[in-house]
């Protein structure tokens, strides 16, 4: 399936969402909009997969790919990257953080998911993310407090808007460090 081209069509059905990417909200309506572009334009912007379980698991691109599904598009361009688990979240999450539209739940998922990732810690979350440390610990807050991440986590199962939030008062928790 791979060869030297930039990119190539893959099948859709040959395709899987990755249960590693922190965005896990959709907005439909914009969804929608999307799909009705790639009906009449196609799918400018290839996604990024790697190889896994005999397809194609997205590391960056689910939105694109869902819109492409509703737009029942039978294949879209893709960039093949071998990757393994650790440098697939690295991307992912780098992808993620860059996003303006990110809920802090999610980003926070993300960054605890690499630190879960042997030889991962916050030096390497800034060096890799261009992240501060004070926003890294910010956002792993709200995984280890449940009161302060209660209602964001709401927000970001339900499609709500998310509630402010202040940096943490409290000093990082000691496995982050």
């Amino acid at each position: 399936m791979q060869d030297s081209s930039p990119f190539q069509y893959i099948a859709i059905d040959q395709l899987f969402e990755s249960k590693t990417n922190p965005r896990q909200t959709f907005d439909q309506a914009k969804l929608d909009e999307l799909a009705n572009s790639i009906r009449h334009h196609g799918l400018i912007q290839p996604v990024v997969v790697r190889p896994k379980d005999n397809g194609f698991e997205i590391v960056a691109g689910a939105r694109r790919f869902r819109a492409s599904q509703l737009a029942e598009e039978f294949s879209i361009p893709a960039h093949i990257k071998e990757l393994n688990d650790a440098e697939a979240i690295e991307w992912q999450l780098v992808e993620n953080s860059q996003r303006v539209d990110v809920h802090p739940y999610e980003e926070a998922q993300g960054f605890q998911r690499l630190l879960d990732v042997p030889g991962y810690d916050v030096a390497a979350l800034v060096e890799k993310s261009g992240k501060s440390t004070s926003h890294i610990y910010a956002r792993l807050s709200l995984t280890t407090h449940p009161d302060r991440g209660r209602g964001v986590r709401a927000g970001a199962h339900y499609g709500q808007p998310c509630q402010p939030h202040r940096p943490p008062t409290a000093t990082a928790p000691s496995r982050c460090v």
